[in-house]
């Protein structure tokens, strides 16, 4: 947790935690709480807190959550990629390095691209399996990113096609 507390830098941390509270069989929240402060809550306040509705997440709207921000990871990492690329021309390189760099930045990108999209393609089908009554905006949102870093490789690619 305290590397998705960070900031959304950790692309897997994000997919890695939508799959566990995707496959834990336990809403977190529904264990029941352990008293070992030795306090004894009074009765009549005991009887309230049981009649407060508490508010929880569910578990498939937490997963959903997660994979939504390892998406936007995906593409936020595949954009500085993309962005590192465009950057090389203006590089103190000779134009031997140029190219080695940008063919290896081009390489990067293609592998970051194909495995966001089999990682993708996992979490739109665990989305689609979801309970949760929005599952479908969370899919379509998914769905566009994934074409977004599609598109971000083949305008890499044709950059690279038209030097």
């Amino acid at each position: 947790m305290k590397v998705v507390q960070g900031g959304a830098t950790n692309c897997d941390a994000q997919y890695y935690l939508g799959r566990i509270y995707r496959e834990t069989n336990e809403e977190p929240d529904e264990q029941p709480a352990e008293q070992t402060t030795g306090i004894k809550v009074p009765e009549k306040l005991a009887e309230y807190l049981e009649q407060v509705p508490v508010q929880r997440e569910p578990k498939d709207k937490r997963s959903l959550n997660y994979f939504l921000a390892a998406c936007s990871c995906m593409e936020s990492t595949s954009q500085n990629i993309e962005g590192q690329i465009k950057s090389v021309p203006a590089m103190d390189l000779s134009d031997t390095d140029k190219v080695l760099l940008q063919g290896r930045l081009r390489n990067k990108l293609n592998n970051y691209r194909q495995s966001s999209s089999s990682l993708i393609d996992g979490m739109m089908r665990l989305t689609a399996t979801s309970e949760f009554d929005k599952k479908d905006d969370y899919f379509n949102l998914m769905k566009e990113m994934k074409d977004r870093i599609a598109s971000a490789a083949i305008t890499a690619g044709s950059a690279s096609n038209s030097q």
